[in-house]
């Protein structure tokens, strides 16, 4: 069956046409170019190490806008080009990865999507759903309105 037939319709993806359309994938590197480099080089009467920081900021940015690489990715090589061209010190570059609730939430998703994936979330939701209320339909809300024995 397909999705049409069962009267599930899936929302267009933005980021497949993104990403199948040669066109705005060159405009997208192009732009991660060009706009950094007008930043960098322009007069714009503020300190150079803050107008280098702008200029790689809005690498950044552009890089997610057009989605012309992964998120992670962008996000990594703009700390790495702070870092590179010396803007900040290794330290405040990469501080954010330093930092153990960083790990923990990393941690947490990444748990979540191995339960997931392995479908172990669903069979535990199931699984407390038998011992809680008598069928799927009864669900919560009826133990939640019965009065305690």
């Amino acid at each position: 069956m397909t999705e049409v037939e069962s009267g599930d319709r899936a929302a267009p993806d933005p980021a497949h046409f993104l990403a199948t359309n040669p066109t705005l994938v060159a405009v997208g590197q192009v732009l991660c170019v060009i706009v950094p480099l007008a930043v960098w080089f322009a007069p714009l009467g503020i300190a150079p190490q803050t107008q280098h920081a702008f200029a790689i900021v809005g690498f950044m940015v552009v890089a997610w806008i057009t989605q012309v690489m992964e998120f992670a990715l962008a996000g990594l090589i703009g700390c790495f080009l702070f870092w590179a061209l010396r803007i900040v010190k290794f330290d405040e570059a990469f501080s954010g990865f330093a930092d153990s609730a960083a790990w923990f939430l990393f941690a947490a998703l990444m748990f979540g999507r191995i339960a997931t994936k392995s479908g172990i979330a669903r069979r535990l939701a199931y699984s407390i759903m038998l011992h809680v209320c008598l069928t799927p339909s009864h669900g919560i809300a009826t133990r939640c309105a019965t009065p305690a024995r």
